[in-house]
């Protein structure tokens, strides 16, 4: 028996897309979540499921936990400052503050997905953050973006965990989920989801699809833009000073395909055109972050001992 580690999660991730793209099951299942948003409580249990079953046919064995609390860590940082600390504790920036906040406070933020070996060690969480590529493409880069914030708060928030004992043998990841569509025909239903409208109208890759060849177009035109997300994604880890920046991105097919809505074409041309991706990268913290940060996860555990005596 083996640990499941780094080395071990990305043999997993290597033969992910396959395992996906052979499961005809899973495939309706996740095209047809790309119709109405590919959120992160599915994929999560989707990947679960997937990471269960390689532990059982290999010799790492783990159990996974699906949207689940974070073990209470004790506040111990990964080594002790010395007497007199090198680091000055002056002004704290209010994200990191926040960060550690989080982590410290009385109810234990929740993870996507957490990977423990037999002996209950936390050795992998994963955090996904899901959206339309075209929405990805427009608003990654925008510091004020929402979508901006809240994938910099999941690598913050990741970061940061790396300065507690607990999680310094635990490997932390993001996921990136993107999905794309296209709708084909006409007597969709009334209720159909709102979101199609804004790219059906405003952002359609191919004005008219009419034919194989105009299918085939739509996901080249899908697969480039992929490209540029990838681009943007290492551009954006590249710009963060607390973070080891990394080249390495897996990218794993999760849908592609055209679902029909109803049972036959003859019955109506009413079709989507579907295309979803996860790609993730470990998320690695640096020192000079963690020294940072350090004297910052005292402060705050002196004042929370002042307030509760």
């Amino acid at each position: 028996m083996s640990e499941f580690n780094q080395q071990g999660f990305e043999n997993f991730l290597a033969g992910l897309s396959d395992n996906l793209k052979n499961d005809e099951s899973i495939q309706e299942l996740l095209r047809f979540y790309c119709l109405h948003g590919v959120k992160e409580n599915e994929l999560s249990a989707i990947l679960g499921f997937y990471l269960q079953s390689y532990s059982r046919k290999n010799t790492q064995k783990f159990t996974v936990i699906v949207n689940s609390s974070l073990p209470k860590n004790d506040g111990i940082i990964s080594f002790p400052l010395p007497e007199k600390p090198k680091w000055q504790f002056t002004t704290i920036d209010n994200s990191d503050k926040g960060i550690i906040k989080k982590i410290l406070g009385k109810t234990p933020p929740r993870a996507d997905l957490q990977i423990f070996n037999l002996n209950k060690d936390p050795k992998h969480i994963i955090e996904f953050k899901s959206d339309r590529r075209l929405w990805y493409l427009s608003e990654l880069h925008k510091s004020n973006s929402k979508l901006h914030k809240n994938l910099i708060g999941d690598l913050k928030f990741l970061a940061t965990l790396q300065a507690f004992s607990m999680y310094k043998e635990t490997s932390c990841w993001q996921g990136v989920i993107t999905y794309s569509f296209q709708e084909v025909g006409e007597q969709f239903p009334n209720n159909f989801p709102k979101y199609n409208l804004d790219e059906h109208k405003k952002k359609l890759r191919v004005p008219e699809i009419r034919n194989e060849e105009d299918e085939k177009t739509w996901f080249k035109i899908c697969d480039k833009e992929l490209e540029k997300l990838i681009d943007q994604l290492k551009a954006l880890i590249r710009s963060q000073d607390y973070l080891v920046h990394t080249e390495k991105i897996a990218t794993i097919g999760l849908a592609k395909g055209i679902v029909n809505l109803h049972s036959s074409a003859e019955e109506s041309g009413a079709r989507v055109l579907v295309q979803s991706e996860l790609l993730i990268f470990e998320v690695k913290a640096n020192e000079k972050y963690l020294d940072r940060i350090r004297p910052q996860i005292i402060e705050l555990q002196k004042k929370s001992a002042i307030r509760g005596n």
